[in-house]
């Protein structure tokens, strides 16, 4: 997406990263909340949810929580 010269946003990452939940494609979640974050970009509700759960589970590293929504 980025080499075509289009940036990703927060819509597009809490889509992908949803859809990679949705499929138990928890490494590749994983990866794309790091660089969500890393960007400056947050969570939007449902995914904040979505992450909360996997962490509550013991699926997925703590060190991704809290995921904050920004203010809107």
């Amino acid at each position: 997406m980025e080499e075509k010269g289009c940036s990703p946003d927060t819509v597009t990452y809490n889509t992908i990263i949803q859809g990679f939940i949705r499929n138990d494609e928890l490494s590749r979640a994983q990866e794309l909340i790091q660089e969500m974050m890393t960007k400056g970009f947050c969570a939007d509700d449902s995914t904040a949810k979505m992450i909360t759960d996997l962490i509550t589970k013991g699926k997925l590293d703590p060190t991704f929580h809290p995921v904050e929504k920004k203010s809107e």
